[in-house]
């Protein structure tokens, strides 16, 4: 197994590194989708504080700290959201930090675990889970992310 990897797109270099800083810090929504899936949310910079980058989205306010380029305020940029990173509950959400009400439109078992695609808004946001979190659809429940889990990938 090789240590670092290249992931190229058209015979152009688009991220090269450790195949888990590739996983989790996408440089460019081709790298996202390549490796593995993604949700895909479009938003604008509203606030630089340290690490954290606050973006606004249709869905409210969104706090990213996993920014392989530092945006600047007013930026449009895309923030990636692995479905294994996106927790799913019926109850109230672990924090209000990056979290939205949905209702569940469809599940699937897909073995070792579950796929929930729940809308938020207009918007479907695919979450995985251990196969015991099964949430039938049309039950109201809260989606939630940790910022460490957000990547803002620059808008092509």
């Amino acid at each position: 197994m090789s240590n670092r990897i290249a992931v190229m797109n058209n015979g152009r270099i688009e991220q090269v590194g450790k195949p888990r800083d590739i996983y989790t810090r996408p440089a460019t929504r081709f790298v996202a989708e390549f490796i593995g899936s993604s949700n895909f949310l479009e938003g604008k910079v509203t606030e630089v504080l340290g690490a954290e980058v606050t973006v606004e989205t249709p869905h409210g306010p969104l706090v990213a700290r996993e920014c392989p380029r530092r945006p600047a305020v007013g930026d449009a940029v895309l923030l990636s959201i692995r479905p294994e990173s996106l927790g799913i509950s019926e109850g109230a959400p672990a924090s209000p930090v990056n979290s939205w009400r949905g209702l569940v439109h469809n599940r699937a078992f897909l073995g070792d675990s579950i796929d929930h695609i729940t809308t938020v808004g207009e918007t479907r946001l695919r979450s995985r889970s251990n196969p015991s979190v099964s949430i039938p659809p049309g039950t109201e429940v809260h989606l939630g992310v940790d910022p460490r889990n957000v990547t803002l990938v620059p808008v092509d």
